[in-house]
């Protein structure tokens, strides 16, 4: 396949995160199947029904789908300060070099804040039926 960064034919299936990726030797992207975005994610937090929307901003590129050419389209990503690229033919995604673990600590810090929440929640319960008595 072909980088839609910068251009070389270097895409190549190599293991990374536990999984078989294509990355770029060129620029060290990496394009993710369809399903390969939640399985990344899923490797710091599974709840998929406490993800969050996905995409917000979305917004055509000049940038080639490897899989089938259509230009991608960038989003941004779970309402965080990082932008992906997507195949709207739903063929997968594109990250730049060290998305892939901004991805994993954007996971990791939602599992926290729902964590968080839900023991302030229960804090607040609590304390409401201690003052109902």
């Amino acid at each position: 396949m072909k980088c839609p960064k910068c251009k070389s034919e270097s895409l190549s299936p190599k293991q990374q995160h536990g999984m078989e990726l294509d990355i770029c030797s060129g620029c060290s992207g990496m394009w993710l199947d369809s399903h390969e975005l939640d399985a990344l994610e899923d490797k710091a937090f599974k709840q998929d029904d406490e993800k969050g929307s996905l995409m917000t901003n979305v917004k055509d590129t000049s940038y080639p789908c490897p899989k089938c050419n259509v230009n991608l389209q960038s989003f941004r990503y779970r309402f965080n300060d990082l932008t992906l690229e997507q195949c709207s033919n739903n063929h997968g995604y594109w990250l730049d070099e060290g998305e892939d673990k901004k991805v994993l600590e954007l996971m990791k810090q939602r599992k926290k804040d729902i964590k968080r929440s839900a023991k302030a929640e229960n804090s607040f319960y609590s304390f409401l039926s201690y003052l109902m008595g």
